[in-house]
């Protein structure tokens, strides 16, 4: 029995002893399997770096085999609407590709002022009226209203005088989204009668007023003539850098947006391009078959221009190079207030008109712009004879040759300048100089030119 329990001790001093031996041999084994584990991710790591790099390199070789030493292989991705690919090109030949589906080429014709769209901007732009809005120009003790806003993105720009031998714009916006355009002022009668041809939408701020004579109550013809006024109420803002009233600026992507949302909810329909007769359009002259440059000077009312300080005497340059007119005001280059360029024109039509005056107590005027007379049309260097016709308000003035024919006039912006042939006048000036052309060698250089 002693030995059997001293056996029994034994056995169990011999597990204790074991089992603390291995207790004592686990750090070590866990300390061998935790760099074991690190191993393994530093070759993990390094292997990963390499490939990376691999990679990298390849990208590398890639980039400069195929777009820097070879870049007449790649196609454009980007469409901008502008088809500027050239179709007897070998690199466009057979691809059939997606890129080369994208653009598309200008081929839609704004019957406005002949302005080349792709199929898409034509669609959209189709969807909605031209906007109509006179424009101030006029200088008074409460300060200027230039320089004015976005006048170059205009499709149509009139240009005439006003009250006290100042000159006011009418400016018809269709195919750009313009969101500052101004200073607003107000409506006369003659606006009136040239918006009515396009059956334009109206923004302004007020309006001439003579319930005695409706040649110039505009505030009347609104009503009569069924004008589709929106006056400022959609759109207008105050800037803070001018004093009113030549302050006030509209923004027609607003007008656009509620009058397509009435139309929607059924409240009227004023959301839609109306019937405009188009004119007929040509691309431009060649650079050699186009004018040497030259300017033209025009005061709208001569007689008060001396007065005036000349503050609303125009001058158009012609460059040859851009097939452009560059505008000058009251001798000081035309600047557009948004974009800070010098303000130019694709045409510039001298029209000539008639014009009264009334002698009541605002000092309005009356210009006759429904009828026909001549005009002389600024284009491609030349200064070529033409005659318009208005037959009512609700026709386009159209332009013809002295052979009858419809005039072709040039894409792009066309400006409009209405000149009363008792008070306004135009004078060739030579180049370099200040000295006019005389009226003989001004219509013996017109007859030139159209021949």
């Amino acid at each position: 029995m002693e030995k059997t329990a001293n056996s029994g001790a034994a056995e169990s001093n011999k597990e204790i002893n074991l089992s603390k031996s291995e207790i004592d041999r686990q750090p070590v084994l866990d300390k061998q399997s935790s760099k074991s584990s690190s191993d393994t991710r530093k070759i993990l790591i390094i292997v990963a770096i390499v490939l990376g790099l691999l990679v990298a390199a390849l990208g590398i070789f890639w980039l400069l085999s195929n777009v820097i030493i070879n870049p007449a292989t790649q196609k454009p991705v980007i469409s901008l609407g502008i088809n500027n690919s050239d179709p007897n090109s070998d690199n466009n030949a057979g691809t059939g590709s997606e890129a080369d589906k994208e653009i598309d080429p200008r081929t839609e014709e704004s019957p406005i002022n002949g302005e080349l769209f792709t199929p898409e901007e034509f669609n959209k732009i189709m969807e909605r009226p031209p906007i109509a809005v006179p424009i101030g120009n006029g200088i008074d003790l409460s300060g200027s209203p230039r320089p004015q806003s976005n006048l170059p993105l205009a499709d149509i720009i009139y240009e005439t005088n006003v009250e006290g031998g100042i000159t006011r714009y009418l400016a018809l916006y269709w195919s750009n989204d313009v969101t500052e355009v101004g200073p607003v002022r107000s409506v006369r009668n003659y606006h009136l009668q040239w918006l009515s041809g396009y059956d334009a939408i109206l923004t302004h701020d007020g309006q001439a007023s003579d319930p005695f004579d409706e040649r110039v109550d505009a505030k009347g013809n609104l009503f009569r003539y069924g004008i589709k006024d929106v006056r400022n109420d959609i759109g207008m803002w105050r800037s803070t850098e001018k004093f009113a009233p030549h302050n006030e600026y509209i923004d027609f992507t607003k007008i656009w947006e509620e009058l397509k949302e009435d139309k929607e909810q059924g409240l009227y329909d004023w959301y839609f391009f109306p019937e405009i007769t188009p004119w007929s359009f040509k691309d431009d002259a060649p650079s050699d078959q186009r004018g040497s440059e030259k300017t033209v000077k025009i005061q709208f009312w001569h007689e008060l221009s001396t007065r005036n300080n000349n503050r609303y005497d125009v001058e158009w340059t012609y460059d040859p190079e851009s097939n452009e007119y560059l505008r000058t005001l009251g001798g000081e280059k035309d600047i557009d207030k948004v974009s800070g360029e010098q303000i130019s024109a694709k045409v510039v039509i001298l029209q000539d008109v008639d014009m009264e005056q009334t002698f009541n107590s605002k000092g309005h005027i009356i210009i006759e712009v429904i009828g026909e007379g001549t005009a002389t049309i600024m284009q491609d260097g030349q200064m070529l004879k033409a005659n318009w016709k208005k037959p009512d308000r609700m026709s386009r003035t159209m332009y013809y040759k002295e052979d009858g024919s419809e005039f072709e006039f040039n894409r792009g912006l066309i400006w409009i300048s209405a000149l009363p042939e008792q008070f306004g006048q135009y004078e060739v000036l030579t180049p370099g100089s200040e000295t006019p052309v005389d009226e003989a060698q001004a219509e013996s250089a017109a007859d030139t030119e159209l021949n």
